[in-house]
């Protein structure tokens, strides 16, 4: 299993690198402004989606179960835009926190679909997956970076956070028998979704603006291709077993 992370950290560190060397304008920008709304966008609804399928009442009484993870999950989510704001963060060092964040509960999903599920295609698949998701994430920072021309200092983060995700398998029950490590990735991402929220209204605002404003089709159409390049990274990793789309919400 520990190739799937070093796949995912040596896309990442190597598109990093060579982006870095690139002239990365607004049109970027506004793409990673995609990329980033889908993945926020991603991170409320797997946030909430366990504490909603808590709501129980028969044939077994949840509701205490989901009073606890709806206090939790809030909290993190308060926590973090509370932390964000109060730092008064940079776009690019908001948005690195909020992917290392997103990557812990990503990185333990991957890693229990590739050790708990029959592969019903190739296995390369997950590998392919943790590659493409690795490009896209290093091609949002460094559109983000170059746009607010900041470089931060957490920029190993993420792909640290997908392989710790991806060891915390060998110390929590089973994602598709246990609540507990689902409860762990939702507040994860909980606490991501805000970061990237917050990082995506800053970056998209100053891109939009040099794109032509909010009208402006050219900014649009950047979103919807940053929007299409993640759902893109995420088919190899679904296409691996049908029952990875319930690990990855």
């Amino acid at each position: 299993m520990i190739e799937i992370p070093l796949v995912f950290a040596s896309a990442y560190l190597l598109s990093l690198s060579l982006l870095s060397r690139a002239r990365l304008g607004p049109r970027s920008a506004a793409v990673a402004g995609g990329i980033s709304a889908h993945m926020a966008l991603l991170a409320g609804h797997y946030a909430a989606e366990v504490p909603k399928s808590l709501a129980e009442v028969k044939p077994v009484f949840l509701v205490p179960m989901f009073a606890y993870a709806t206090l939790v999950t809030s909290a993190a989510f308060i926590a973090s835009i509370k932390a964000a704001v109060d730092k008064r963060s940079a776009t690019a060092d908001a948005l690195v926190a909020g992917l290392a964040v997103f990557n812990v509960p990503l990185g333990l999903s991957v890693a229990n679909g590739a050790a708990s599920l029959t592969p019903y295609a190739d296995p390369a698949l997950l590998s392919i997956g943790a590659a493409a998701l690795g490009l896209v994430e290093a091609f949002a920072l460094s559109a983000v970076a170059s746009a607010s021309r900041r470089i931060t200092p957490l920029w190993p983060t993420p792909p640290a956070a997908f392989f710790a995700g991806c060891y915390l398998y060998g110390v929590l029950p089973p994602m598709l028998t246990d609540i507990y490590p689902k409860l762990v990735a939702a507040t994860a991402y909980a606490a991501a979704a805000p970061l990237i929220l917050y990082s995506m209204f800053k970056n998209n605002i100053a891109a939009s603006a040099a794109l032509g404003g909010l009208t402006s089709f050219r900014f649009w159409a950047a979103v919807f291709a940053g929007v299409m390049a993640f759902a893109a990274a995420e088919i190899p990793l679904l296409l691996y077993n049908p029952q990875m789309h319930a690990l990855l919400g």
